[in-house]
């Protein structure tokens, strides 16, 4: 993972700066980072240094924006949708 976590091994999930069940936010590529689960888990339980280290990265009117598109209302995908995703990421991954 580098740069926050560098000795980060194993499997890796999908972290969430804000957590996953603000729709709006979700699947946005600035808010989800690779992590092992044991970094993962760490995250959730002390979310105050990825936070941090996401605004030394980004900025905070970046993390400001971020937040206030987490509070919109939203939707759930759809299949359509998700499977867009997946072939996106997918396609990322071979190259």
């Amino acid at each position: 993972m580098g740069e926050l976590f560098p000795d980060c091994s194993g499997p890796i999930q999908a972290g969430h700066l804000i957590g996953r069940r603000k729709l709006p936010t979700k699947y946005k590529e600035n808010n989800v980072f690779g992590q092992c689960r044991k970094h993962n888990w760490l995250h959730n339980r002390n979310p105050e240094r990825y936070t941090a280290w996401w605004v030394m990265k980004h900025g905070q009117l970046a993390y400001l924006e971020l937040v206030a598109i987490s509070k919109l209302p939203a939707k759930a995908l759809n299949s359509i949708q998700l499977e867009a995703l997946i072939e996106k990421y997918t396609s990322l991954t071979k190259e």
